[in-house]
């Protein structure tokens, strides 16, 4: 299957990567124009709520968790901006607690 490449230009300031997000003066990564996507700035609640997650959960489960539709985490695991994922040989998709610690604790909204 061949994959797709977005091409587009950066704004002033900005840097423009490989996977067509953005790359700003200080070196972090702006995920919020590619494909339309946003991150969302997660809260010490929604972190605090990941600790429970059994060690693997499905997409659904982690939607709920995080409090945002499973559509928008399926969006973020296509467009290859969110968390580090595994499809089954059956095509269910997983994701991993510490995987998911690790992407909410990045993206929180103030100090954890």
């Amino acid at each position: 299957m061949k994959q797709m490449t977005i091409e587009k230009v950066a704004p002033a300031g900005t840097a423009a990567t490989r996977n067509g997000s953005e790359s700003t003066k200080d070196g972090n990564q702006d995920y919020s124009s590619v494909l339309g996507l946003t991150l969302p700035a997660f809260t010490l609640k929604q972190y605090q709520a990941v600790k429970t997650l059994p060690k693997k959960c499905t997409e659904r489960v982690l939607a709920s968790t995080l409090g945002v539709p499973a559509s928008l985490v399926a969006a973020w695991r296509r467009a290859n901006i969110g968390l580090a994922s595994s499809v089954g040989l059956d095509g269910s998709v997983s994701y991993r607690r510490g995987d998911v610690l690790s992407f909410v604790y990045r993206h929180v909204g103030g100090c954890v």
